[in-house]
C-alpha cells in the first residue's frame, strides 16, 4: 500500500507555515514509478509558497519492494533526540519497526532501519545490485 498524507510544515528559510503532501509508504510493487521519483529527489520534497525555498522534508518513510522481498524504513536521526521519545514507540526492543498485528508478507518482519535519506537510497541501490549479482554467482558456482 502506497500512501501520502498532508502534514504541517514550516519553511526553514522564511518560517511560513503550510501543508505539504508527504509519502509515508512507497510500495514499488504497485507503484514502480515511485522508485525513480525517490532517486530523482521528487518524493517528500516541497517548495515554499512564500519564498520558493525547495527542500526535502525529513519525515519517516517506508519503502517496500515485493519483487525483491525487502522493506526498509527511514527514520530521521533528529527524531531520536525528541525528549518525548515518541520516535521510539515505533520500534520493538530489537530495533525493528513494530509491525505486529498487521497483515503483511513475511519478508516485512525482517525490516531494515536507516536514519539518513542518503543511507536509504544507498540501501535500495545495494539491494538491487545484490539481486543482479546473485543469479550470476549461482551460475559461476555451477560451472566450477
Amino acid at each position: 500500500m502506497t500512501s501520502a498524507k498532508q502534514h504541517p510544515h514550516t519553511c526553514p528559510n522564511c518560517n511560513k507555515k503550510y501543508q505539504v503532501a508527504l509519502y509515508e509508504v512507497l510500495n514499488i510493487g504497485t507503484h514502480p514509478e515511485l522508485h525513480d521519483e525517490l532517486f530523482s529527489g521528487k518524493i517528500n520534497t516541497t517548495t515554499c509558497p512564500a519564498c520558493g525555498e525547495v527542500g526535502f522534508v525529513e519525515e519517516p518513510l517506508t519503502y517496500y519492494d515485493p519483487k525483491l522481498e525487502y522493506c526498509v524504513h527511514f527514520v530521521p536521526a533528529a527524531s531520536l533526540e525528541d525528549p518525548s521519545l515518541e520516535a521510539f514507540e515505533q520500534f520493538d526492543e530489537n530495533g525493528r519497526v513494530e509491525l505486529s498485528g498487521k497483515r503483511l508478507p513475511p519478508y516485512v518482519s525482517s525490516n531494515h532501519v536507516v536514519f539518513d535519506i542518503n543511507e536509504l537510497l544507498t540501501y535500495i541501490y545495494f539491494r538491487r545490485k545484490l539481486a543482479e549479482f546473485y543469479p550470476i554467482l549461482r551460475k559461476r558456482r555451477k560451472v566450477m
